[in-house]
């Protein structure tokens, strides 16, 4: 799928990957360090995901980028960061 994006495309979304995995990996070790690791880790999750969220729509005013540009941008990353975040936020109440 990567290859038939634009390169510019495909740097957002390698540098959105890592943020990812970055969050999840603070998530995880929170879960096993925590005593009710899973719900925390999930609020946890969620609160990063609000940040990065907000970021994102920061970076995107300040570049000016459309909304419905023609490739990726941090309005997309917005997006997904959103996704992940009501996905934490199901996973805390389910959890809890």
């Amino acid at each position: 799928m990567e290859s038939r994006l634009d390169p510019a495309s495909q740097a957002l979304l390698q540098i959105f990957l890592r943020k990812v995995m970055f969050l999840l990996l603070i998530a995880v070790v929170f879960a096993c360090v925590a005593p009710r690791g899973i719900p925390l880790a999930c609020t946890l999750l969620q609160a990063q995901a609000v940040i990065g969220g907000a970021m994102s729509i920061a970076l995107g005013l300040a570049a000016r980028q459309r909304v419905d540009g023609p490739s990726l941008t941090y309005w997309d990353e917005a997006m997904a960061f959103s996704a992940i975040g009501i996905l934490a936020h199901i996973g805390t109440r389910a959890f809890a």
